[in-house]
């Protein structure tokens, strides 16, 4: 059933996806100087996050960002 919807839509309206596909492409072009991506450490953590607070809690007593994680396995 969708093999046969694929193939309808790629060999009887092929024009007419590839007019869809470039008029959202201009659409999503159009404001794209606007788009601004903000991924730093600040905006990336979650306000109340209890990890980061045990983890400042434990740089704060040992005064050192220097870890060591071990996994032990039987």
């Amino acid at each position: 059933m969708m093999r046969n919807l694929y193939s309808i839509l790629l060999t009887r309206h092929l024009n007419t996806l590839l007019l869809i596909l470039l008029g959202i492409f201009i659409v999503f072009s159009i404001n794209v100087k606007n788009f601004q991506l903000d991924a730093s450490s600040d905006t990336l953590i979650l306000d109340n996050d209890e990890d980061l607070k045990k983890y400042r809690e434990i740089i704060n007593t040992y005064s050192s960002k220097d870890f060591l994680i071990l996994n032990l396995t039987d």
